[in-house]
């Protein structure tokens, strides 16, 4: 996901929504949103992408929808794009 050498626990403990989305892990999704991981829904990882961009390019749904469920803005404007 990285593609810089980082570890997968580097990774994980960096970008969690963005690990869990990518392994299309759900249930973990699901409780790192519920224990706070809020704050982590607009961020981007180091290729600029957010979770919920992720989980689109993806194709990974159910973590779209969680994703949305829990208040992730899908129209994000992005100054680069």
């Amino acid at each position: 996901m990285s593609g810089s050498g980082d570890s997968k626990d580097d990774i994980r403990a960096i970008y969690p929504l963005h690990y869990a989305v990518f392994e299309n892990d759900v249930e973990a999704l699901s409780k790192l949103l519920e224990s706070g991981a809020n704050e982590h829904l607009n961020s981007m990882d180091s290729h600029g992408r957010t979770p919920i961009m992720l989980a689109t390019v993806l194709g990974h749904v159910e973590c779209a929808e969680l994703l949305l469920k829990h208040g992730r803005e899908c129209c994000l404007k992005l100054d680069s794009l």
